[in-house]
């Protein structure tokens, strides 16, 4: 188990995320990982959490479903969750800004600030998590964009000639 996370990763900032990273580490070497994110910072929320995902854990064994190479992405909001939704990654990019920072040594530096989205189509993370609802999205190590093989196999070809490599 990757986390608990403070702050979200719903959506596309899953590329920019620790948490998910360290459960896709753990996918690629075939160990089954959950990244557990959250989004307060309250004692009660953390508990909560780490209940539901000793729970999730213990279902996920009696089900059989902790095979090597699962990773699982869950969010929990803050305060009184309505239930639990399966979800499909966000696609709806959010704004990043960065602001100019110096550190305690005079350094500058760069900080990343995102816009939380405040809603996104249904059955998406964002959707179910902005309604109060604990958010699992399986994902997987194959990031192959398949519905575009058809459109690119003309490109493939063979023998490639000198030509070919200027």
């Amino acid at each position: 188990i990757s986390g608990i996370n403070r702050g979200d990763n719903l959506g596309t900032t899953v590329y920019h995320s620790g948490t998910l990273g360290a459960a896709r580490e753990a996918a690629l070497v075939a160990v089954p990982a959950i990244a557990v994110s959250i989004r307060g910072d309250d004692a009660q929320d953390y508990a909560a959490a780490a209940a539901y995902i000793r729970q999730l854990v213990e279902q996920l064994r009696a089900k059989q479903l902790l095979k090597p190479g699962f990773f699982l992405n869950v969010n929990v909001p803050a305060g009184e969750r309505k239930g639990v939704r399966l979800t499909r990654l966000s696609m709806t990019p959010r704004r990043e800004a960065f602001e100019r920072r110096v550190s305690p040594r005079g350094r500058l530096y760069f900080w990343p600030v995102w816009e939380q989205l405040k809603d996104d189509a249904e059955g998406t993370d964002v959707w179910a998590f902005v309604r109060g609802y604990i958010t699992l999205t399986p994902m997987t190590l194959d990031v192959t964009a398949t519905p575009a093989w058809e459109s690119l196999r003309g490109l493939e070809r063979e023998p490639l000639s000198a030509t070919d490599s200027r």
